[in-house]
């Protein structure tokens, strides 16, 4: 009888250690869970990651123009009535991309000056010297520049305006000179007073795309007007993954 009643107490567990030990496999299996739910959110992320690595950048530069007057709504440099722009006008660009990237918009101006825009300056032309490395910035979708509601002015003098939009999906290397990648000649001859032009390349192209073009006039002029600033963009498609410039009139102050 006491052997029997020995072999039983060997058996016996306790509830509280069975409620011990249920507790803890509960938390080894929620461990073990959540591991394998970051093991999971990592992996998708690193996949998401590399798949936007593997597609080409693309994005648009849209440009926007309205005279000084209050309250004058801006307009689409394509839409009818926006060229030619007027002195004194006010003039706001925005980047629309496929991907987050680093974003530098460039004006260069009818009178032959390269003006850093975003991200040198906010909305004041304080940095004027294109060599002075950008500060960083995160990558963005979206960018205006100037910030919503803001604009920089046209002087009075008329000719061929051209803005660029730059892009890559990381920073550019503070060794690198943009100003002597957009040496250019001095901006080509008023042809025509509404005369509107986008270009684009992304790296690894091979040649520069038209991406719209009104009153051009004949192709030979055209090509003879736009050999420079095709030659830069071939030039900067080293650096940026994305190159969109546009090039419109400018009214002469009467």
């Amino acid at each position: 009888m006491s052997r029997q009643r020995t072999t039983e107490s060997q058996d016996y567990i306790s509830p509280a250690l069975q409620t011990r030990s249920h507790r803890w496999l509960w938390m080894l299996f929620l461990v073990l869970l959540s591991a394998g739910g970051i093991f999971a959110t990592v992996k998708f992320l690193s996949s998401t990651s590399k798949k936007l690595t593997e597609q080409p950048l693309d994005g648009k530069l849209n440009v926007f123009v309205r005279t000084s007057q209050r309250g004058v709504e801006p307009l689409p440099i394509e839409n009818a009535g926006a060229l030619p722009v007027q002195a004194d006008g006010i003039m706001s660009l925005e980047a629309n991309l496929s991907q987050p990237a680093c974003v530098y918009f460039v004006w260069l101006d009818c009178e032959g000056r390269v003006l850093p825009l975003y991200p040198w300056n906010d909305d004041t032309l304080e940095v004027t010297d294109i060599n002075q490395p950008p500060p960083s910035r995160m990558g963005a979708k979206i960018i205006y520049c100037p910030p919503l509601g803001g604009g920089w002015s046209f002087g009075k003098k008329g000719g061929i305006e051209t803005v660029l939009l730059l892009a890559r999906r990381k920073p550019l290397d503070s060794s690198v000179s943009l100003g002597s990648l957009l040496n250019l000649p001095p901006p080509p001859q008023l042809r025509h007073r509404e005369e509107l032009v986008g270009f684009a390349v992304n790296r690894g192209d091979d040649s520069v795309s038209t991406l719209f073009s009104k009153h051009r006039g004949n192709d030979e002029d055209s090509r003879a007007a736009d050999e420079h600033v095709k030659t830069m963009m071939l030039r900067l498609r080293e650096h940026f993954e994305l190159i969109r410039v546009v090039r419109f009139t400018h009214n002469e102050e009467s």
